[in-house]
């Protein structure tokens, strides 16, 4: 069964793009009409008749003449939702990708805020280290907390670092 590792994109482990792809459509639901889920509902949403969307994600031929193109998959991600599919790209090429917050009203004042916050987090994600690695065990809830920390302390610097233009006065 060809899949995007295949193609000789590989990084181990991790889900296949296309993969999460097909999960994302199959496994969506309509958050206005619960009725209307899956394929149909995403074709519907893309313009495309169902079949046609049927058949680009049954990628499971040798000959992969119906795949989902990239503005397929931007459609997809922005009808879903589903972050999945980003986050298996991301892990094909050894990226990682997070939402950064609206910065759009954030104030100078805030400033500090902000800056302040990235010593917090950067707290919190040592002491989840720490914490880890401490441990007899290593558990699956060390490991996300780990990693939601780090995405926090991440966002943190992201956030600061997006604001900082605006405080250019303009001399």
């Amino acid at each position: 069964m060809p899949d995007s590792h295949s193609l000789g994109l590989k990084r181990e482990p991790g889900i296949d793009t296309l993969e999460a792809l097909r999960r994302a459509v199959y496994e969506y639901v309509d958050p206005t009409d619960s009725a209307s889920r899956g394929v149909p509902a995403v074709a519907k949403k893309m313009g495309l008749p169902a079949g046609t969307l049927y058949n680009k994600l049954n990628y499971q031929n040798d000959e992969l003449r119906h795949v989902p193109s990239v503005p397929d998959m931007i459609q997809i991600v922005g009808i879903t939702g589903d972050l999945r599919i980003l986050a298996a790209l991301n892990h094909t090429f050894g990226c990682v990708c997070f939402p950064v917050p609206d910065l759009s009203k954030v104030s100078d004042s805030a400033l500090l805020e902000l800056v302040n916050r990235i010593g917090a987090e950067s707290g919190d994600f040592h002491r989840a280290i720490n914490n880890a690695l401490t441990a007899k065990t290593c558990s699956a809830k060390a490991v996300a907390t780990v990693q939601k920390e780090g995405f926090e302390y991440m966002g943190a610097i992201v956030e600061t670092m997006a604001r900082m233009p605006g405080l250019i006065d303009g001399r």
